[in-house]
C-alpha cells in the first residue's frame, strides 16, 4: 500500500526507493545476462585455442611422415615445443597407427 507525506521530499525519497526497486532487478537481469556472454565468449575462445593446437599436431604429423625436417624445425613451424613434436613422432611410429 502506497503512502503518501505531507513532506514532499519524504515522497520523493519514497519514489526514487521504488524505482531503485525495480532498477535493481533490472540490473540483477543485466548482470546474468552479461555473465552468460562471458562464459559463452570463454568457451568459444578455448575451443578454437583446441582446434588450433589440433591443427598444428596435424601438420607436425604430416611432416613427421614426410622425414624431411628434423624435429627442431618442425617444432619451429608450428610453434609446437619439442618434446610435443616427440610424442607425435612416437605415436605415428607405434604399430597398428593408421594414415
Amino acid at each position: 500500500m502506497k503512502q503518501h507525506y505531507q513532506n514532499p521530499m519524504v515522497n520523493k525519497a519514497l519514489k526514487i526507493l521504488e524505482e531503485l526497486s525495480a532498477d535493481e532487478k533490472i540490473r540483477e537481469l543485466a548482470e546474468r545476462r552479461e555473465k552468460v556472454l562471458r562464459d559463452e565468449a570463454m568457451f568459444l575462445n578455448e575451443a578454437k585455442k583446441i582446434g588450433r593446437l589440433e591443427e598444428k599436431k596435424e601438420i607436425a604429423i604430416k611432416l613427421l611422415k614426410k622425414n624431411l625436417l628434423p624435429i627442431e624445425q618442425i617444432a619451429d613451424l608450428t610453434g609446437l615445443d619439442i618434446q610435443e613434436i616427440e610424442k607425435l613422432r612416437l605415436l605415428i611410429s607405434e604399430p597398428g597407427e593408421s594414415s
